[in-house]
């Protein structure tokens, strides 16, 4: 819940709902539509339910589609207050079982920061147009079969392909998220706050990023290759680097960190040595990847 982190959420959530301060009717046409596409679930630690309520509350934001505030309890935690607002669709907390929180498609479980942080693996079932046409081709009722695939279960041998996105708050070691995985990692989203660029050492580097809760782009790389990641893209760079002309050059070299990871020391940045089977990209403001 650091602010660098939650500061925009409310207007963003706002803009997602329709709520820009317009009519009662503008606000009942949204209700309706929200019949049709269903609410908008946000999950997120102890806290951000008080904090959004707070902030529409006292910038008078009307939601014109209905909300649900999903706050993950630690172990004692009790649910941050707060009236609901218009349009808010109240739920209980969800609270942690077996050291995680357990979601329809999504798992989260805490990692290592300076305050309380979590990392989230996502996780979507797709079927191979194959498999789908096959199903329709020999069951009487094709769609029933389908949903059961969708829902993990196998159907004559047949199962969905699952992609598995991992996305990281900031943290100094993340490595606790390894026990939620079932395979693969398709992308990873991991903070590369802090990178050697050549001053200093880069043990002194990293010791400063983990003493306040961050990583570096080696940590990030690790990690990447722990979970048998396709895709790394790094974020949460400090605002210590420049976002004009001399910004490239130093993205990449953060990039090279990365796939270095574990190998990663100054003789082989100096050498040029570099490592294949990781993607790595430095991400920038509006960036979409691929998954």
């Amino acid at each position: 819940m650091h602010a660098d982190h939650v500061s925009g959420l409310p207007g963003l959530l706002v803009d997602i709902l329709g709520g820009h301060g317009g009519t009662q009717s503008d606000c009942e046409a949204g209700v309706a539509r929200a019949h049709v596409r269903g609410p908008l679930d946000v999950y997120g630690p102890r806290g951000i339910t008080e904090y959004l309520r707070t902030s529409w509350r006292t910038t008078y934001s009307s939601l014109a589609a209905h909300v649900r505030i999903h706050e993950l309890l630690w172990e004692g935690e009790l649910p941050s207050g707060g009236k609901p607002v218009a349009n808010e669709l109240e739920v209980p907390p969800l609270r942690m079982t077996g050291g995680r929180w357990t979601l329809e498609d999504v798992e989260a479980a805490p990692i290592k920061h300076t305050v309380p942080c979590l990392g989230y693996v996502v996780r979507e079932r797709s079927i191979p147009r194959e498999v789908a046409m096959t199903i329709k081709q020999t069951h009487k009722d094709p769609q029933k079969a389908l949903r059961r695939l969708k829902a993990g279960h196998a159907v004559d041998d047949h199962k969905a392909e699952e992609t598995q996105v991992v996305i990281l708050g900031d943290t100094s070691d993340a490595s606790g998220m390894l026990e939620l995985l079932t395979g693969p990692v398709a992308l990873l989203v991991h903070e590369s706050t802090n990178a050697w660029l050549g001053d200093g050492t880069m043990e002194k580097v990293r010791a400063r990023a983990a003493s306040r809760g961050h990583s570096t782009p080696e940590v990030a790389g690790a990690l990447a290759r722990r979970m048998n990641a396709k895709k790394l893209v790094l974020c949460h760079f400090s605002s210590r680097y420049p976002g004009d002309v001399r910004h490239k050059p130093m993205m990449q070299q953060f990039e090279h960190l990365a796939r270095l990871g574990d190998e990663a020391t100054e003789d082989a940045v100096h050498a040029g040595l570099d490592r294949d089977g990781l993607k790595v990209i430095a991400s920038w403001d509006g960036m979409s990847v691929d998954v």
